[in-house]
């Protein structure tokens, strides 16, 4: 029966594995001299050999005859485990075991000691997929095992084990396998099976593997079919762009060429080649150009940067076909369409639109460097600009922090309007027209003209106008009450604030001469009202109906005048207000 040949050439020994071996020296010495953890966590990508290493442990903490830190594969242990006849060597697949009552179960029979070997071990792959139930019902057994007992625990996502876990073992993390040390592999394995395997496509197929070698012997084990394996082998077996025809794609790209592009992409795909695996295999292309571009100088850096499969012949003379900017915008169109093949509704058109987006790359307008001066004049206008209004800015803030102030003031102040003098007041509007005549100044504005608008600004903010006269102070006359406030105010203060101050068992307000007084009950009342935000409000409400600023003083009521007869007094207050009223309408 035919064997795979990545399962036929699985490491037997820790000398066997290929690129991990600051790992596996550890471990030898480990096994040599007896100093075993009770737990092992392997870290790292698929195929580099986490399985392969934690079986050959399994074997070695077992093994009859070791050899520095090898298991022998020949007594009755190393044996008996690699035919899986031993059950003392238990392989689970926590993908599909990941519940907590499986957990629960193996940590029942961890503790029975073992049949045949001198250890249990317990080899967990793909750890990451157990529950959070079953991380912590394997947790103590974990932390305290028996003496006979071994976890090799395996996963190539580390970031969801939990810090529980990882704490209790020694972990390893395995390294992707260079592509030189792939290519060596598999061109010996290639000997071995009598494949006549070329050297530039056993470098292909190591650079499609990504690091894990079990890719590269299942690709070599898929192309190997043909009498010979060779570049081109590769490329029709992978379904991936050719050499050729890929920078065929690129040239017809570059200069603009739609029909020669879509033309080159039908056949591809007509072969059945995957339209993500064309962007891919064009990305590298465009990628090989970039980096070979850049690394010019230095021949030598520049081939060992690009990817195998091209040659300096084939990528040199398509360094001067497009600039660094176009390679970078292109790259970054061909990313962005195979992310898009995943949510599309047809992989195919969306591979079209962007090979027809890579032919446009070369007339995209560019913002570069001789926009400089645009830029400097820009911001000549915005400091010119903020002067301008800089001058206004500060005093409005000044009068507003003024008004503020008063409103608050338990104590009686000056009104904040009345003492900002009028000189500024006519400074501030003036500032604002010559602003605004800037801001709406036409496009094609000369620069002769905009450099005299900006003087006249500056002329009209440096030079203040002398007062014409002085500003008379407001006069009120009372002409709102304490009740109209008070029906302002249902929708500014929140509710609660609303019902304590609007309750006259609670609160009484008075208005007269521009001064709220508003005097509260001694606490909860005073507590929850005498805070600025009611004191703004009422400043505010006042100012809505009357038109006018009111400065608002909040105080608590004193012992000396019982609140009751305050409300008393007010109420007589309105109703001598009324009468006064009457009698004039009825002398009228």
């Amino acid at each position: 029966m035919y064997q795979a040949l990545y399962r036929k050439y699985r490491p037997l020994s820790f000398d066997d594995v290929v690129g991990q071996s600051h790992i596996t020296d550890v471990l030898k010495s480990q096994v040599d001299s007896g100093k075993l953890s009770h737990a092992y966590l392997f870290v790292g990508t698929r195929g580099t050999g986490k399985t392969s290493c934690a079986k050959i442990l399994s074997k070695a903490v077992n093994c009859l005859n070791p050899q520095n830190g090898n298991p022998c594969n020949k007594c009755a242990a190393c044996v008996g485990i690699s035919d899986g006849s031993i059950l003392d060597v238990i392989e689970i697949d926590a993908a599909s075991n990941n519940k907590v009552e499986d957990a629960r179960l193996l940590r029942s029979e961890a503790i029975y000691s073992p049949a045949g070997v001198k250890k249990r071990v317990y080899i967990i792959d793909e750890v990451h997929m157990l529950t959070t139930a079953a991380f912590n019902a394997l947790l103590k057994i974990i932390e305290e095992p028996p003496a006979h007992l071994v976890f090799i625990l395996a996963t190539t996502e580390l970031h969801k084990v939990p810090i529980t876990i990882l704490s209790r073992c020694q972990r390893f993390g395995f390294r992707r396998i260079s592509s030189d040390e792939i290519s060596e592999r598999i061109l010996n394995i290639a000997d071995k099976e009598n494949i006549n395997l070329e050297t530039e496509a056993s470098e292909l197929i190591a650079r499609l593997s990504e690091g894990s070698l079990r890719d590269a012997i299942s690709i070599l084990d898929q192309c190997s079919m043909s009498q010979t394996v060779s570049l081109e082998t590769v490329f029709d077996t992978m379904g991936i762009l050719g050499r050729s025809e890929a920078i065929s794609l690129y040239k017809a790209a570059i200069v603009g060429n739609v029909s020669e592009v879509l033309s080159i992409y039908r056949k591809n795909w007509n072969l059945g080649k995957d339209p993500a695996a064309i962007l891919s295999e064009l990305l590298a292309l465009y990628r090989d150009i970039f980096v070979y571009k850049l690394a010019a100088g230095s021949k030598s850096k520049a081939h060992a940067l690009i990817n195998v499969g091209y040659s300096d012949s084939d990528v040199k003379p398509l360094t001067t076909l497009a600039t660094s900017s176009q390679l970078i915008r292109s790259m970054e169109k061909i990313k962005n369409g195979i992310s898009s093949m995943r949510t599309g509704p047809s992989p195919s058109i969306t591979a079209e639109i962007c090979l027809i987006e890579l032919c446009n790359v070369g007339n995209e307008k560019i913002i570069d460097d001789s926009c400089t001066d645009l830029y400097e004049r820009i911001s000549f206008l915005e400091d010119k600009l903020n002067n301008a209004i800089s001058n206004r800015d500060v005093k409005a803030a000044f009068s507003a922090e003024a008004v503020s102030e008063n409103m608050i003031s338990n104590e009686p102040a000056e009104d904040a309007i009345a003492a900002i003098p009028y000189s500024e007041i006519q400074n501030t509007k003036n500032s604002d027209i010559a602003a605004e005549s800037l801001l709406s100044a036409p496009d094609n504005i000369t620069d002769e003209k905009l450099h005299s608008d900006i003087l006249e600004v500056q002329e009209i903010t440096e030079k203040p106008e002398e007062p014409k006269e002085n500003v008379k102070p407001q006069i009120y006359n009372n002409d709102i009450t304490w009740e109209e406030i008070l029906s302002n105010l249902e929708l500014k203060l929140k509710a609660h604030l609303f019902a304590v101050l609007s309750n006259s068992n609670d609160s009484v307000g008075e208005v007269e001469d521009g001064q709220i007084s508003v005097l509260l009950k001694p606490g909860f009342a005073y507590e929850i009202l005498s805070k600025s935000e009611v004191s703004d409000a009422i400043a505010v409400s006042a100012h809505e109906l009357s038109g006018r600023h009111y400065k608002v003083s909040i105080k608590k009521m004193t012992s000396d005048v019982p609140f009751a007869e305050k409300r008393d007094i007010d109420e007589i207050k309105k109703f001598k207000n009324i009468v006064t009223i009457i009698k004039e309408d009825n002398n009228g």
